[in-house]
């Protein structure tokens, strides 16, 4: 029993304010997840009304016939329309209401007007860098060139999108919630708009501009012998693509190009800033899968193509799927994917042909060194004389605050960068132009256009020839039997030079004088092995007279590929290439552990790094998502780069390492033949660096994943799950928008291509489509994947529908005929 003294000694009275304020603390924290449960309750509502109209009937002001929208189980629209204009105005009315959002911030970034709509992160700097591409000026100028024709349906397309955003205006949260969490309503679409997200994907495939920004800033911290060492190579051995001898008649241009490295020395110079929306691994891991087999390997005799382009991975995609189905005089049937706000499908196949593509790595861009007039800066020697610089004034609205007057001006070779190479100690003290194939007026959309609508490889080709930029692989097969692939697209004829390296601008000598003749660009029909494989790979040999880059991504995915494909020995299946797309075999660590293990295995290890080398004696080379070897192999090569770079890059400089897939084997494999070059020799020699970053590999797993090797599993720290395009790494929304991560295998090196951030363990590069075309039935083994899902609204049960699939190699059937998808949801579009 307490006593009156005793209820007010110290101890008691700080009992009672402990008791008082976990009284305090709980209310607090009552009411913070009452508030939490509030406002994730009001968001849950809101982002309901939302969702669009699937189903029932809708007016379309414009339209001449009804058209028919039938949303399959997975979501994706099947438009059947009587006339070409009602097609395309459906397909822009269909996909504004799945992809509003999206496609607005695609003309937003790719125009430079990001920063009116939010002042976070770089918007600011990244209006300032697409101004000065001008891509909006080079789309205004593509759509003069194009016919009557195109540019109907491009104002067809237009109509559509803005026959859906005049109705989502007018009801009440009927826009995409994003609009309202940053402020904002969408302007009208028009013709020009669809053209700008074409050029902007041409500048997401293009890096080329990056690696010379890095190896020219290589040159200057390290000197030019020793940056010289991290230049492109390629294996003497490795895939090339067209293997036999491509000599044809060169222009006079190329038997004047020697093809050798120019370099101006050393001079003040950055790598190039990335744009918040284009990581700095860009270069390194955007490219593609793509193979096709004729009939005589295949268990049916007719012909199978796939294709599995790699890109960013977001949610959502990048890829929006749609069918196509002309119905009237006019018939077509075409299914495939498009960028929101582009007419037509860009890949994909209709009841005849089937197409993909896989990124050129084609050097389509250059940097020049400029002199400018120290009397008057708006002027630029060339060949002897000032030459003025086109001046374009720009004014750049800024949220909330004045607007920023921004002065861009164009040399004779293409735009001044200065302001986007390099930061601090590193921002270049050098006038830099860029010169780039996308800048110039193109017919890009009118290629796709006629794809769509060819149904032989003579028309195919034909709709090659009007492709400008991004220059692409592309692969086909026909139903008549045919398998061929071309390289399109605009890859310039340097006067000299190989585009390595930043050259001058003030004379003619590096200049552009001409484009390879799209007859002399690579091009197999029907080779005798009875298949193509182009993963980003070498094209042709030595043989063929024009430069196309210098700079391939390694070899040994289409290496995969076309060892799987031999192996069948002529039985393939549709089933036999969904296989494949997800083969999870590293040949780079069957190439190089036979090398690194030895070097390593006779020195003092402890239990648990004697433990992490048994896992990669006994490893099978494949990175299933649990096995323990994976974890271990990815993280040595990790720290053994970063031990031989990074010291003398310094981590800025070290992300933006291009060239790495080729440049890194190659110096272990020479290094191994007792040809270490100064890099490994600065960083001990190949054993003692293999050693040492074994050891420190080791030491991040334990970590990371603790010391039981049971626990190492490679699925566990490598995971994919697109992040919301916007809402990311937003707190609260992020937990709300992103989808759940899955555990994947693969890496940048194997076919099932998942490349991943090498802090995170996040997988930001990978494909987020996948498409197996099999001609021995169109309707019924024809399949595809899209990641995360077909909606951007994330109330709907299309937001991430397919995301587990796509985390688990599986694919879906495309329902190609009215049978396979009339049986589904149905919306009727009304003149």
């Amino acid at each position: 029993m307490f006593t009156g003294t005793q209820l007010h000694t110290p101890q008691a009275v700080k009992k009672r304010g402990w008791v008082r304020f976990r009284r305090f603390l709980s209310i607090v924290t009552i009411t913070m997840v009452s508030m939490v449960i509030l406002v994730s309750g009001a968001l849950y509502i809101y982002t309901g009304l939302s969702l669009p109209t699937t189903e029932g009937e809708l007016k379309l002001v414009g339209l001449k016939y009804p058209v028919s929208v039938y949303r399959d189980e997975r979501g994706i629209p099947h438009i059947e329309a009587r006339t070409e204009r009602d097609l395309y105005m459906a397909q822009g009315y269909v996909t504004a209401q799945d992809r509003l959002f999206q496609m607005e911030m695609f003309r937003r970034i790719a125009g430079g007007r990001l920063a009116e709509i939010t002042t976070m992160g770089d918007s600011l700097d990244s209006d300032k860098f697409f101004r000065t591409l001008q891509l909006r000026r080079s789309a205004e100028q593509s759509l003069k060139l194009l016919t009557p024709e195109t540019k109907e349906s491009l104002e067809a397309y237009s109509a559509g999108v803005n026959a859906y955003i005049k109705e989502a205006k007018a009801g009440f949260g009927k826009l995409p919630i994003e609009f309202s969490m940053m402020g904002f309503e969408p302007e009208e679409w028009n013709p020009t708009d669809t053209l700008l997200i074409g050029k902007y994907l041409a500048y997401m495939m293009g890096v080329n501009y990056r690696g010379e920004s890095y190896r020219q800033h290589l040159i200057n911290i390290v000197g030019e012998d020793m940056a010289k060492e991290l230049f492109p190579t390629y294996p003497k051995d490795g895939y090339i693509t067209i293997r036999k001898n491509l000599s044809k008649s060169p222009d006079k241009a190329v038997i004047q190009n020697d093809g050798k490295t120019a370099s101006l020395g050393t001079f003040e110079f950055g790598p190039l800033l990335e744009d918040p929306f284009i990581s700095a691994w860009a270069d390194r891991y955007i490219g593609s899968n793509g193979w096709v087999v004729s009939g005589k390997l295949t268990l049916s005799g007719k012909p199978i193509l796939s294709n599995d382009p790699h890109l960013f991975v977001q949610t959502p995609s990048i890829w929006y799927e749609t069918h196509l189905i002309l119905v009237g005089d006019e018939k077509r049937n075409v299914i495939g994917v498009t960028i929101p706000g582009i007419l037509g499908i860009i890949l994909g196949h209709n009841d005849k042909i089937a197409w993909g593509v896989t990124n050129a790595q084609a050097d389509a861009q250059d940097l020049f060194v400029e002199k400018r007039n120290p009397i008057n800066p708006r002027q630029f020697e060339y060949e002897g004389k000032w030459m003025d610089a086109e001046v374009i004034n720009e004014t750049i609205s800024v949220k909330g605050q004045k607007a920023i007057e921004f002065e861009i001006l164009n040399t004779v070779h293409g735009p001044i960068m200065n302001e986007f190479i390099g930061e601090g100690e590193y921002r270049t003290k050098k006038d830099i132009s860029l010169q780039w194939t996308a800048l110039r007026p193109s017919t890009d959309i009118e290629a796709f256009l006629a794809i769509n609508k060819s149904t032989n490889y003579e028309q195919f080709k034909q709709a090659l020839s009007m492709l400008q930029a991004p220059v692409l692989n592309f692969i086909f097969a026909g139903d008549d039997g045919t398998i061929a692939y071309h390289t399109a697209g605009l890859i310039p004829i340097r006067r000299q030079g190989d585009g390595v390296l930043p050259t001058e601008g003030w004379t003619r000598k590096h200049d552009w004088v001409g484009f390879i003749p799209f007859d002399q660009l690579p091009e197999a029909v029907n080779p005798e092995e009875g298949y193509i494989v182009t993963a980003n790979n070498k094209i042709v040999d030595d043989s063929y007279p024009h430069i196309i880059t210098k700079s391939w991504a390694a070899p040994y995915r289409a290496q995969r590929i076309a060892e799987v494909i031999e192996s069948k020995k002529g039985r393939l299946t549709a089933n036999d290439m969904i296989q494949l797309q997800t083969d999870v075999l590293n040949l780079q660590a069957k190439q190089l552990l036979p090398i690194l293990i030895p070097l390593v295995e006779k020195a003092d290890l402890n239990d648990i790094e004697g433990k992490a080398l048994e896992l990669l004696k006994s490893w099978d080379y494949k990175e299933s998502p649990d096995q323990a070897a994976p974890l271990v192999y990815h993280f040595w090569m990790d720290q053994w780069n970063r031990l031989v770079f990074e010291y003398k890059m310094t981590p800025f400089v070290y992300t933006r390492m291009a060239d790495k897939g080729n440049v890194i084997p190659e110096m272990i494999l020479k290094a191994a033949d007792g040809q270490e070059n100064s890099w490994i020799k600065a960083a001990g020699g190949l054993k003692q660096s293999s050693l040492t970053s074994f050891r420190k590999a080791v030491e991040k797993v334990i970590e990371l994943r603790g010391k039981a090797p049971t626990n190492w599993k490679w699925g566990e720290f490598h995971r994919f799950g697109p992040g919301h395009m916007t809402f990311e790494f937003v707190p609260v929304l992020n937990w709300f928008f992103n989808p759940e991560k899955y555990s994947v295998g693969g890496s940048e090196t194997t076919v099932w291509m998942n490349a991943y951030n090498e802090e995170s363990g996040n997988v930001i590069y990978s494909a987020p489509w996948r498409q197996v075309v099999d001609f021995s039935d169109l309707a019924g083994n024809s399949k595809d994947v899209l990641a995360a899902g077909q909606s951007e609204h994330v109330r709907s049960k299309w937001y991430k529908n397919q995301l587990k699939a796509q985390a688990t190699g599986a694919l879906y059937p495309q329902h190609f005929m009215p049978r396979d998808y009339q049986n589904s949801e149905k919306l009727v579009l009304l003149p």
